[in-house]
């Protein structure tokens, strides 16, 4: 055509939003995704879960272990039919908290298989995964716990039986010797 000096043809594509879940606390989860929305900076260090949502949430096969100190079956967040054990030597056997204090293991249990778009709490990074807690350790008190190294090795062999391949303990453990005083003469 006479005076056109440039043209594109008009392509048709589509395309598609990340997914961001309506679970309250979702943008609070840096780890997961940064939360703007909150003022943090943005430096990309996470998970990029949004990205990788789109791609897979996970499957039911999958086993994920949270060994810690009791995971709250009941909780909102938690998938349906948890399955679990205690390798301590207290405690109802299915790797529920049983004082004040065990909370932690909930909280872990959930960054990894929160329900999603529940309208509550968070959304975890694999909530089609599923979930077996495994209480190893003893809360004492809000910051500290006990454990025996006995405890974590019946913990792996309960894994191992279940077929699970996938584990989390996110407690820095290890023999650490008794402090001792040398007497020089």
């Amino acid at each position: 055509l006479e005076g056109v000096r440039f043209a594109e043809p008009d392509l048709c594509f589509s395309g598609s939003k990340l997914h961001h879940p309506n679970d309250a606390r979702f943008f609070e989860i840096w780890g997961h995704h940064q939360g703007l929305q909150l003022g943090f900076s943005s430096s990309d260090i996470d998970m990029d879960a949004p990205e990788a949502w789109d791609l897979s949430r996970g499957n039911p096969a999958i086993k994920v272990a949270v060994l810690d100190d009791g995971v709250q079956h009941d909780h909102p967040d938690m998938p349906f039919g948890l399955a679990g054990a205690d390798t301590t030597t207290e405690g109802p056997g299915d790797g529920s908290p049983i004082n004040a204090f065990d909370n932690h293991g909930t909280s872990v249990a959930g960054l990894i298989v929160g329900r999603m778009d529940n309208a509550f709490g968070m959304a975890g990074l694999a909530p089609d995964c599923s979930l077996h807690a495994v209480r190893c350790y003893l809360s004492t008190s809000p910051t500290s716990f006990i454990t025996m190294s006995s405890w974590t090795v019946a913990a792996l062999s309960y894994c191992e039986t279940a077929g699970i391949r996938i584990t989390n303990n996110s407690v820095v453990l290890g023999a650490q010797p008794a402090a001792t005083t040398l007497k020089y003469d």
